[in-house]
């Protein structure tokens, strides 16, 4: 077996480790991760090797700064494939999480990809690194069924890189036109998109075989201004609409409620009492739930009723409303069952990113009333409490930071999820 290099990748606890581990008992393996610095780093400053949502995030966050400043995780890379190079270990394995990065591993080392899934097991999307998991177009997927399976397709793994060469896959194979011409000079984007569009037409398939779902799914999206929210509902309405899903995006509670004002005087009158204002948000965006779900197999939700909950937070840390009425609002409607698949996506952005994106997208030098760092951290903090206490009722609710995310791989990674939890649907109906 010649010597070989292989990325690999997978959510956490997908059993990354325990499948290289198997390998190492057919090859003699190398064992290598590209955030090993990076966590000794973040271990001199205070890290405790905890693995929590907040942890994974500051090590991901951690790494892509040390990317920006001086390439310090691959240059690591680098080391660790000479030090391969020059041993008599015929398998390298490299963990690296970012897509874009496995693709630089990929053309610099000419590697091999392999991704290890395991069922039922969620992704975690509260941090870059771990939300783009899927975002990439892998050599090898091997399914972690179970630890004696694993041993096995572990052992084949092996046996199989012996014979294999990196040949061009079917998927690879589009007709060339204007849009992929494009795209060919965005590798990693259109990796992203063939990879969606695969999962779309195999959901589409079920569609056909099975019919329309039985009860719609709510999507709601909201989250720090300037977090990428619109342009994301706006990709994904297109993407399920074109997969031939009944789909509508309801417009913000907000709007909805000024569009019942006939005069100036009665908008100035009802914001008077901002909190009633959000009790009226609720009750109008809950309304349109209702009178659009039976006609929709996917509604997507501007901000929606998840919105309103947070501006209650907000009000109440402000000492604007009793704690009896802010208890009974919250019991009432955490739990909101809209009689339908419910989902929750809440965006969050770093505070001065997101005042950052909002000043170079604007005409105006001005200095804003609320869109500032005082407010846009108000609303964060509001939003983190909100997010969490939802997720003590289900497992509907999904944060995810898209600080260092682009905008279209926002669109990406809920329209991934999204489409993940169709089939889920569809295939516990067979």
């Amino acid at each position: 077996m010649k010597k070989t290099i292989v990325i690999i990748n997978g959510t956490g606890g997908c059993g990354k480790d325990e499948f290289v581990s198997f390998a190492s008992r057919y090859a003699k393996t190398i064992n290598f991760s590209s955030i090993d610095k990076v966590k000794a780093m973040a271990t001199a400053m205070g890290w405790e090797g905890i693995k929590g949502e907040k942890d994974r995030k500051f090590l991901s966050d951690l790494k892509r700064l040390t990317t920006f400043y001086n390439d310090m995780a691959f240059r690591d890379c680098q080391r660790a494939v000479n030090e391969f190079n020059s041993s008599d270990a015929q398998l390298l394995f490299m963990h690296i999480r970012e897509p874009e990065e496995i693709e630089r591993a990929v053309q610099r080392f000419g590697a091999l990809s392999l991704l290890i899934k395991r069922k039922n097991h969620e992704n975690i999307l509260t941090n870059y690194s771990d939300a783009c998991v899927d975002n990439y177009d892998y050599d090898f997927i091997i399914e972690n069924d179970s630890y004696d399976l694993l041993d096995k397709k572990a052992s084949d793994f092996v046996a199989a890189l012996v014979s294999f060469s990196k040949v061009k896959k079917e998927s690879d194979a589009y007709e060339s036109n204007e849009i992929t011409e494009i795209l060919e000079n965005h590798p990693l984007l259109f990796s992203k998109l063939r990879k969606l569009e695969a999962k779309q037409q195999e959901i589409m398939k079920l569609r056909n075989d099975i019919g329309p779902l039985e009860r719609p799914i709510v999507a709601t999206i909201t989250g720090t201004p300037r977090a990428g929210k619109t342009t994301a509902i706006d990709n994904i309405y297109d993407f399920f609409k074109k997969a031939g899903f009944k789909t509508s995006c309801l417009e913000e509670p907000a709007g909805l409620v000024y569009k019942t004002f006939k005069t100036k005087e009665e908008k100035s009158e009802l914001l008077k009492d901002r909190v009633g204002f959000v009790d009226k948000q609720f009750d109008v965006g809950a309304s349109d739930i209702n009178r659009n779900k039976g006609c929709n197999e996917i509604l997507l939700c501007d901000r929606g009723v998840l919105d309103t909950l947070i501006w209650y937070e907000i009000y109440y840390r402000r000492g604007m409303l009793s704690e009896e009425r802010y208890k009974d609002f919250m019991t009432r409607h955490l739990n909101f069952d809209v009689g339908s698949h419910n989902y929750l996506y809440a965006l969050h952005t770093d505070p001065r990113i997101s005042l950052e994106r909002d000043v170079l997208s604007s005409l105006s030098i001005v200095p804003r009333t609320t869109m500032n760092l005082s407010g846009i951290t108000e609303y964060n903090a509001a939003l983190s409490k909100v997010s969490h206490q939802l997720s003590n009722y289900s497992d509907s609710m999904t944060i995810i930071d898209t600080t260092n995310i682009a905008v279209i791989d926002i669109g990406i990674v809920i329209a991934n999820d999204l489409l993940d939890k169709v089939q889920r649907l569809y295939l516990g109906k067979r």
